[in-house]
Protein backbone atom coordinates (compact mmCIF):
# COMPACT_ATOMS: atom_id res chain seq x y z
CA UNK A 1 0.00 0.00 0.00
CA UNK A 2 3.02 2.71 0.98
CA UNK A 3 4.56 1.72 -2.38
CA UNK A 4 1.65 2.26 -3.91
CA UNK A 5 1.03 5.27 -2.16
CA UNK A 6 4.42 7.20 -3.47
CA UNK A 7 4.25 6.30 -6.56
CA UNK A 8 1.21 7.79 -7.11
CA UNK A 9 2.29 10.96 -5.69
CA UNK A 10 5.53 10.60 -7.77
CA UNK A 11 8.00 9.82 -5.33
CA UNK A 12 10.30 6.88 -4.48
CA UNK A 13 9.86 4.61 -0.94
CA UNK A 14 13.00 1.69 -0.86
CA UNK A 15 12.43 -1.34 0.21
CA UNK A 16 14.36 -1.34 3.07
CA UNK A 17 12.10 1.83 4.12
CA UNK A 18 8.67 0.40 3.54
CA UNK A 19 9.56 -2.47 5.68
CA UNK A 20 10.97 -0.01 8.40
CA UNK A 21 7.23 1.73 7.70
CA UNK A 22 5.96 -1.93 7.62
CA UNK A 23 7.12 -2.40 11.28
CA UNK A 24 5.67 0.77 12.56
CA UNK A 25 2.40 -0.15 11.20
CA UNK A 26 2.88 -4.18 13.20
CA UNK A 27 3.40 -2.02 16.52
CA UNK A 28 0.00 0.26 15.77
CA UNK A 29 -2.17 -3.16 14.57
CA UNK A 30 -2.55 -4.09 18.88
CA UNK A 31 -4.17 -0.80 19.35
CA UNK A 32 -7.96 -0.44 19.33
CA UNK A 33 -9.36 1.03 16.79
CA UNK A 34 -6.94 0.08 14.75
CA UNK A 35 -7.02 0.18 10.37
CA UNK A 36 -4.84 -1.06 7.76
CA UNK A 37 -5.56 1.08 4.95
CA UNK A 38 -6.54 4.39 7.39
CA UNK A 39 -2.96 3.74 9.70
CA UNK A 40 -1.14 3.37 6.01
CA UNK A 41 -2.47 6.31 4.63
CA UNK A 42 -2.18 8.45 7.66
CA UNK A 43 1.44 6.91 8.18
CA UNK A 44 2.38 8.17 4.33
CA UNK A 45 0.84 11.57 5.10
CA UNK A 46 3.53 11.81 8.09
CA UNK A 47 6.55 10.83 5.59
CA UNK A 48 5.08 12.72 3.13
CA UNK A 49 5.30 15.94 5.06
CA UNK A 50 8.44 15.03 6.59
CA UNK A 51 9.95 14.91 3.03
CA UNK A 52 8.66 18.26 2.38
CA UNK A 53 10.01 20.24 5.31
CA UNK A 54 13.71 18.44 4.73
CA UNK A 55 13.84 19.15 0.97
CA UNK A 56 10.41 20.19 -1.38
CA UNK A 57 12.65 19.10 -4.15
CA UNK A 58 13.33 15.86 -3.33
CA UNK A 59 11.49 12.75 -4.22
CA UNK A 60 13.18 9.84 -2.58
CA UNK A 61 11.59 9.14 1.10
CA UNK A 62 14.34 8.80 3.77
CA UNK A 63 14.45 6.47 6.91
CA UNK A 64 14.23 9.51 8.84
CA UNK A 65 10.98 10.77 6.91
CA UNK A 66 9.60 7.27 7.96
CA UNK A 67 10.49 6.84 11.38
CA UNK A 68 9.98 10.48 12.03
CA UNK A 69 13.87 11.04 13.85
CA UNK A 70 16.96 12.86 12.75
CA UNK A 71 18.52 10.46 15.66
CA UNK A 72 21.59 8.87 14.03
CA UNK A 73 21.82 6.18 16.62
CA UNK A 74 17.99 5.35 16.07
CA UNK A 75 17.93 5.39 12.10
CA UNK A 76 20.93 3.19 12.63
CA UNK A 77 19.44 0.37 14.43
CA UNK A 78 16.53 0.36 12.38
CA UNK A 79 18.20 -0.08 9.45
CA UNK A 80 19.90 -2.90 11.00
CA UNK A 81 16.74 -4.85 11.53
CA UNK A 82 15.95 -2.48 14.63
CA UNK A 83 14.36 -3.60 17.50
CA UNK A 84 16.35 -6.79 18.92
CA UNK A 85 18.61 -5.48 21.92
CA UNK A 86 22.07 -5.42 22.01
CA UNK A 87 22.25 -7.99 24.53
CA UNK A 88 21.81 -10.90 22.14
CA UNK A 89 19.20 -12.10 24.31
CA UNK A 90 16.05 -9.93 22.62
CA UNK A 91 16.76 -7.02 24.90
CA UNK A 92 14.02 -5.87 27.56
CA UNK A 93 10.92 -7.57 26.06
CA UNK A 94 9.03 -5.18 28.08
CA UNK A 95 10.79 -2.19 26.56
CA UNK A 96 9.71 -3.02 23.07
CA UNK A 97 5.95 -3.82 23.98
CA UNK A 98 6.05 -0.38 25.95
CA UNK A 99 2.47 1.60 24.86
CA UNK A 100 0.81 -1.43 23.26
CA UNK A 101 -2.58 -2.21 24.36
CA UNK A 102 -3.23 -5.09 26.48
CA UNK A 103 -0.67 -7.02 26.19
CA UNK A 104 0.96 -7.88 29.90
CA UNK A 105 -0.34 -11.28 29.27
CA UNK A 106 2.17 -11.60 26.78
CA UNK A 107 4.69 -10.11 27.47
CA UNK A 108 4.72 -12.15 31.13
CA UNK A 109 4.71 -15.43 28.61
CA UNK A 110 7.75 -13.92 26.79
CA UNK A 111 9.93 -13.15 29.75
CA UNK A 112 9.03 -16.96 30.89
CA UNK A 113 10.20 -17.98 27.44
CA UNK A 114 13.51 -15.62 27.67
CA UNK A 115 14.16 -17.42 31.07
CA UNK A 116 13.75 -21.08 29.60
CA UNK A 117 15.97 -20.49 26.43
CA UNK A 118 18.44 -18.65 28.84
CA UNK A 119 19.13 -22.00 30.95
CA UNK A 120 19.09 -24.11 28.05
Amino acid sequence: VLVNLAKKDGLVLARENANAAVKLLAKQRVKPNFGNAGAAETLFGHMKSRLVARDPLCHDISLADVLGTEDAEALAKAAAGGGGGDDGNGGDIAAHMKGLHNVDHIIEHMQELKEVLMVA
